[in-house]
């Protein structure tokens, strides 16, 4: 009776105390959403010239495709940026290749299956409402962001929430986590604004808890194939978050391999074909257009003297005759009377001298002088090279900040305790590095894998950015924060916990971690209006002289 009586006490406590401490998370919830919502309702674009609620190249280039989808019927984006309000729409987030018609046009760079199915979202919500982007553009993107982005944050909010309790007792500690991520990181900044980051925090919140439920308890299929598709759909959106996936994808089949090869496997699938499917209708191409960054293939090698034809404009009736031979490959055809130029730009530096024939036309390629008398043909494939595109080598309004940082430590150092630092502008994450180990060597409930998978993916995904191309080593261009790690979000938060618990036992260490969390929601608040600015650490190192 004793021990019954116990049992019974013991569940009653804890009811209460999931109780108390999912109020809180509503709470909490209210407070964060209420706050974005407002935000989004006065939300424009900085620059005074353009009347659009949009605030930077990253956000237009996916509302491009939204509106050329559905009021133009294509994924070409030219009828909006070149259109009668063009100049409020264009984007450097563009690319350009050959359309179904044959002919060149411009497409979003971001991958297209997401704003394909907010596409879908701006049918509805012009067949219900009758408005239109150019009629009514401000009413149809402010319900579409509190559509998709106050009600990811909300779930967000809830999923972490779930999860806290799964991993501990401690009522401040469950708090504090739900406090920090519905105020404290940059998430909240950039729920202003249409991003990738914010849906795959999500997933990853919600995939965490799915795969909590896979690891201690019987479940059915269905939490399986839950657990697959959304997963995969972060890696969609975020695709270091691939190494996410992988973690689940381990969980699932040590825990039940039938359950997971009839639930796991299919939602993954799901979002492949997706994935693959809908960039195939866009852009006649499996790759998305981030895949598409160089020179092309080497189709054909001649040897002789063409320097002097080339640099005067000519294509060497040699150059016509070995891509006669190579037709299938070059799939076009070409004549002594194509144009040929001196290539200046680029997107990466070469110390070939290269020329460019038939320029922004279906039927472009390269040349490349690789030797004093051996020139390579390579079939064009760089769709981000072309003429006023941003990204290109000679681009004079190109920002210092996207042309990349040389030195890869310095990229590190300010990556983490710099002025694009996750320690230095959200220094809440001191107290998940303090957590982290204990959660991966102290047995709890479980969770000794997760820490362990989930501490080797953030040294993998920081290893993966600081080892990418000069270029590419920009934090995210301009940005309030390293968006790369967004996704990585709910994973730090859960790790605190046990910084947490032990702090909530001791006032002078519940204090420094409130001090860490004020400093924190400054610094997310500081770009609530418009995250797409640099951060304020970096801001006022560059004000003072300091290098940047």
């Amino acid at each position: 009776m004793a021990s019954q009586f116990d049992r019974t006490s013991f569940q009653a406590d804890s009811h209460a105390l999931n109780r108390v401490t999912r109020g809180v998370t509503w709470l909490l919830i209210a407070v964060s959403c209420g706050m974005v919502v407002a935000r989004i309702l006065v939300c424009h674009s900085p620059d005074p010239k353009r009347p659009v609620p949009f605030m930077s190249a990253n956000d237009r280039s996916r509302w491009c495709t939204v509106h050329s989808l559905v009021d133009y019927g294509t994924f070409a984006i030219d009828p909006v940026i070149d259109g009668k309000n063009g100049q409020w729409w264009d984007t450097i987030d563009k690319v350009r290749h050959a359309g179904p018609d044959g002919l060149m046009h411009s497409y979003s760079s971001k991958p297209v299956l997401w704003p394909t199915l907010l596409a879908g979202q701006y049918w509805l919500i012009q067949k219900a409402t009758g408005w239109t982007m150019e009629n009514d553009l401000f009413n149809v993107v402010r319900l579409m962001l509190i559509i998709n982005n106050v009600i990811g944050l909300g779930l967000l909010l809830w999923f972490l929430g779930r999860v806290a309790e799964m991993v501990t007792e401690d009522a401040w500690a469950r708090c504090f986590v739900v406090a920090a991520g519905s105020l404290a990181t940059y998430l909240t900044s950039f729920s202003v604004t249409l991003n990738n980051h914010l849906p795959a925090a999500t997933l990853v919140a919600m995939s965490l808890w799915l795969a909590l439920m896979v690891m201690r308890s019987q479940v059915g299929w269905f939490y399986f194939f839950a657990l697959g598709l959304i997963a995969s759909s972060a890696a969609y959106l975020e695709l270091p978050a691939a190494g996410w996936l992988a973690i689940c994808s381990v969980i699932a089949f040590s825990r039940a391999f039938g359950k997971s090869l009839g639930g796991f496997v299919p939602g993954v699938l799901i979002v492949a074909a997706g994935l693959f499917g809908v960039n195939y209708l866009a852009h006649d191409d499996w790759r998305p257009p981030y895949a598409h960054r160089t020179d092309g293939p080497v189709v054909a090698k001649l040897t002789g003297d063409f320097a002097t034809d080339l640099d005067a404009g000519t294509l060497p009736q040699a150059f016509v005759d070995a891509i006669d031979t190579k037709q299938q490959q070059m799939g076009f055809a070409v004549d002594i009377a194509s144009s040929v130029a001196k290539r200046t730009g680029g997107m990466i530096p070469s110390s070939n001298r290269q020329w460019v024939v038939n320029i922004d036309r279906p039927s472009q390629f390269i040349v490349e002088q690789t030797s004093e008398d051996g020139f390579n043909v390579r079939r064009w494939d760089n769709w981000y090279d072309f003429p006023g595109s941003y990204w290109r080598q000679d681009n004079e309004r190109k920002s210092n900040i996207d042309r990349g940082e040389s030195d890869q430590w310095k990229y590190l150092l300010h990556s983490t305790v710099g002025h694009h630092g996750a320690l230095s502008l959200t220094p809440i994450f001191l107290l998940s590095l303090l957590g982290v180990l204990p959660l991966c060597f102290v047995r709890r409930n479980g969770f000794r894998f997760l820490g362990l998978a989930t501490l080797a993916l953030t040294v993998v995904v920081f290893a993966f950015y600081m080892t990418r191309e000069e270029m590419d080593r920009n934090y995210g261009g301009m940005t309030s924060g390293l968006r790369w790690v967004f996704w990585l979000y709910p994973l730090w938060l859960i790790w605190m916990i046990p910084t947490l618990e032990w702090a909530s036992r001791r006032f002078v260490l519940m204090l420094m971690c409130l001090i860490l969390l004020a400093i924190s929601v400054a610094s997310a608040c500081y770009a609530i209006d418009n995250p797409w600015v640099h951060p304020w650490l970096y801001e006022w190192m560059a004000a003072r002289g300091y290098e940047v």
